[in-house]
């Protein structure tokens, strides 16, 4: 049976990402995967995640399914791969009421408001005012 051989994926550990069939030290290497069978790729670390996960057909698991195609190689996406970053949860701390500002919900900052269900390393949290007449913000 044709398989693709996990060896040639090497270079993904180059931009932090490692593979579902990697093994730990000292085991029994799986080096090969089946022609039209998958392996997920994700970031090493934890505290990373992918920046785009839209190769495949899970865009919210943060993990990349490449196939072993009839060629003996992974179909792996050239264009736009994306790399890992920190992350942690768009859990933010409220301003107090008295200020006159809220959470934003939007990302275009000409309406004073970004928003993110969890945020990457080097985003800004940006809070809105809720009254959007406030001077430098456009409704």
């Amino acid at each position: 049976m044709p398989r693709c051989n996990t060896n040639d994926l090497s270079s993904i550990f180059n931009f932090g990402f490692t593979h579902s069939n990697k093994v730990p030290a000292g085991a029994y290497p799986k080096n090969e995967i089946p022609v039209g069978g998958t392996i997920n790729l994700f970031c090493e670390y934890s505290n990373e995640r992918m920046t785009s996960d839209k190769f495949d057909d899970w865009h919210d698991d943060f993990q990349l399914t490449i196939l072993c195609k009839p060629n003996e190689k992974f179909d792996i996406p050239i264009e736009g791969f994306p790399t890992c970053k920190s992350w942690c949860p768009a859990e933010k701390a409220l301003p107090p009421p008295e200020s006159g500002m809220s959470l934003a919900k939007d990302t275009d900052p000409k309406k004073c408001v970004s928003y993110a269900w969890y945020l990457f390393s080097l985003m800004r949290v940006v809070f809105e005012a809720i009254n959007q007449s406030l001077p430098g913000c456009q409704s």
